[in-house]
């Protein structure tokens, strides 16, 4: 949370209504119940984590004026969150500084982001990249779901744990770049 500059921030949720009410509101459920099924809660627990992780994607959505669609990682984002057992209020104000802070705007299919890692790409490694221009392989089809969860939708909670540790000391939103970038050189 002081990584995070959220420490005693105020409850950001208070203002809601906290009506589930998105168009897309079964789509936010599901993801939810999908995320608190592959961690280790227990069945009293379950309901109440659910609830908390739909509510801080729900409020999201509404204050933003976004909607939620099934390419987003936001519900990996919360997964190394969630094991902090935190309250919701602080739950959601983590959730909101990683989301402005350190996740790419525009990071959907085909969006700046990728424009911006192929670049790098081509700068650093410009045979890969021909490679897989030639493949018609884009950043995109890869990488979405690295920047999008800040790789926690690929690595096991205490890998995500340090490598957040590592990256907010760093404080640098474009980190991201050159660990996917070099994540990707090395699997070459």
């Amino acid at each position: 949370q002081i990584a995070l500059n959220v420490s005693g921030k105020g409850d950001s949720l208070s203002s809601w209504d906290g009506v589930l009410d998105l168009p897309e509101q079964p789509l936010i459920h599901s993801r939810s119940q999908q995320l608190v099924d592959q961690l280790e809660v227990s069945e009293e627990e379950r309901a109440p984590v659910v609830s908390d992780v739909e509510s801080v994607i729900t409020f999201y959505c509404k204050s933003r004026n976004i909607s939620f669609t099934p390419e987003l990682s936001w519900p990996h984002l919360l997964k190394p969150l969630l094991g902090l057992r935190l309250p919701r209020s602080d739950l959601y104000n983590c959730f909101y500084a990683f989301m402005t802070k350190y996740i790419p705007r525009d990071c959907l299919a085909n969006g700046r982001p990728f424009h911006l890692y192929r670049l790098l790409l081509q700068y650093h490694e410009p045979e890969l990249c021909s490679f897989l221009d030639t493949k018609k392989i884009t950043p995109d089809s890869y990488a979405i779901n690295w920047l999008g969860s800040l790789f926690s939708s690929h690595c096991l909670p205490d890998v995500t744990q340090a490598l957040w540790d590592f990256y907010l000391q760093q404080a640098d939103p474009f980190l991201i770049f050159f660990l996917t970038l070099i994540i990707l050189v090395n699997a070459k």
